[in-house]
């Protein structure tokens, strides 16, 4: 079989590879689709929230070991990771403020939506801590309370989750291990 090389150049290159209407459809289609499915599935980043209410975490000191720490997701954020990031960054700032334990004194989980105005929620909260010597026992008792800025935009559905943790350098009843706590959401981060 003999190719004429020269004769093949001089053809448009569209009469090699011809597709047709209905093959160039279904291949905008598939295309149309990954690109919604990868914009459906995208999730929210763990990192700092860039304002009050905005997607992402928050903390404030209410003593040098009670801090409230909030994190706010967005429409496509699973309630279960909404809570999960709240209590990393609880069990991180523990680590940051040279802690090893924390409990939490109270865990508040909002889940806002399509009203489009903002409120801001306050919740009180007591903790009490017993703490035993050789002589007897003392019980103390601690006000806090816990403030969530709620925002909605639009129709849209999305959650919140404060808590108020009190960082601890010993393990305690319901006390959390902050580096354990680090590692096992870290992992299904």
């Amino acid at each position: 079989m003999n190719i004429d090389f020269n004769k093949l150049a001089a053809q448009p290159l569209g009469s090699f590879c011809r597709i047709s209407k209905t093959t160039w459809r279904k291949l905008g289609l598939l295309a149309a689709t990954a690109t919604l499915v990868g914009c459906a599935s995208s999730t929210i980043d763990y990192s700092p929230a860039s304002g009050p209410g905005e997607e992402g975490y928050t903390e404030r000191a209410i003593s040098s070991d009670r801090y409230s720490v909030t994190f706010v997701g967005d429409s496509s954020t699973e309630l279960s990771t909404v809570q999960d990031y709240a209590l990393l960054r609880a069990a991180e700032l523990t680590v940051q403020k040279n802690y090893d334990w924390f409990s939490v004194a109270s865990r508040e989980t909002v889940e806002l939506g399509d009203e489009g105005r903002d409120s801001v929620q306050v919740t009180q909260t007591t903790h009490t801590s017993t703490s035993c010597g050789l002589i007897g026992c003392r019980t103390t008792t601690s006000p806090g309370f816990a403030a969530t800025e709620l925002r909605s935009v639009g129709e849209s559905q999305y959650f919140s989750t404060t808590l108020e943790v009190v960082m601890r350098e010993s393990d305690g009843e319901d006390n959390y291990d902050a580096r354990e706590i680090i590692e096992t959401i870290r992992q299904r981060i």
